[in-house]
């Protein structure tokens, strides 16, 4: 695996530097809509992000920024609790993507306001 670097204020790759586009994909790895507390983590089909990763190949998009947990606690709960299959479906992931060119920046958090649920602490405080 290359990873993406930012020197000199510039963005590389493979120590070449990169101008690209890219999009945020919220769910493109947990499908969000369908996570409750009855079934904390819904990762999405394979067909569902390859058809992703099709789409923005053909229109020249290299980069895709996704969300590794959840919204939710519990859906982070629910990752760190099972962490065979996390690996699993995210090596999956990663994978396809590669198959089709893209680079992924895959985030913890999609937002600040979601840290103080996991830290169960307030936001300054962490």
């Amino acid at each position: 695996m290359t990873l993406l670097a930012i020197k000199n204020n510039e963005l590389v790759f493979d120590g070449k530097s990169v101008s690209a586009i890219g999009v945020n994909s919220l769910d493109a790895f947990i499908s969000y809509q369908e996570c409750n507390p009855i079934t904390p983590c819904v990762y999405q089909p394979k067909e569902n992000y390859e058809l992703l990763f099709q789409r923005l190949k053909a229109r020249r998009i290299s980069f895709v920024r996704t969300c590794l947990f959840g919204l939710q606690p519990k859906t982070y709960e629910y990752c760190r609790s099972n962490p065979g299959e996390y690996i699993e479906k995210l090596d999956e992931f990663i994978a396809c993507a590669e198959k089709y060119e893209i680079k992924l920046i895959l985030s913890f958090f999609f937002s600040q306001r979601q840290i103080p649920a996991f830290k169960k602490e307030p936001l300054c405080s962490v």
